[in-house]
């Protein structure tokens, strides 16, 4: 203690500075550390593969397509590009239960999203009843049809739940998640 009353103010603030960014270097060492012990555990493989829906990283983006009949023209693909980006940024998900067992694991995750699916299915419904409403010049305009139904995308706020189990396998110290099916990927774009 003498020996900081002793020192001068200068000397004072280059102590305790080199202490702070000491305790600092420290720090960032301990997060960089558990960041990648958290990284390649199946947790932390799950919340990454589910952050890049919710941040729409470009990866996921690249692969947005209409996945019903309909023609789309340039325009109505964008809106459906839209609607399906709202649908990942506001997509909520808790862990449910993770479970390793050696060289294999799986992550459950259950998760909420817009009922697209409900969604489409009564536009259709309204389509094959009321079509005629949806006519030019003397023909049913299939345009008009997509149109409407693109807007009753866009108007959902009905929720749904589901859950996904996702596989992972360990190799050479490394998890890695099995390819995710095409039927857990409808859940999370919402068109189960």
């Amino acid at each position: 203690m003498k020996f900081i009353k002793k020192m001068n103010k200068k000397k004072k603030l280059l102590f305790f500075g080199g202490i702070a960014f000491i305790i600092g270097i420290v720090i960032a060492i301990i997060l960089v550390v558990s960041s990648n012990v958290k990284s390649n555990s199946i947790e932390g493989l799950t919340k990454a593969y589910m952050k890049k829906y919710q941040t729409l990283d470009k990866e996921v983006v690249s692969k947005i397509k209409y996945e019903f009949d309909d023609k789309l023209t340039p325009e109505q693909k964008q809106k459906y590009r839209s609607i399906i980006e709202n649908q990942y940024e506001e997509l909520k998900y808790e862990i449910v239960e993770v479970k390793e067992s050696g060289v294999t694991g799986e992550v459950v995750i259950r998760f909420t999203v817009y009922d697209l699916a409900s969604a489409m299915e009564q536009a259709n419904s309204y389509i094959a009843v009321y079509g005629d409403k949806l006519k030019k010049d003397g023909k049913f305009d299939e345009y008009a049809a997509i149109d409407y139904k693109l807007e009753m995308l866009d108007e959902v706020e009905t929720k749904v739940d589901y859950t996904i189990t996702f596989n992972f396998y360990k190799e050479d110290g490394t998890w890695t998640m099995d390819e995710v099916v095409e039927s857990d990927l409808k859940k999370i774009r919402g068109t189960f």
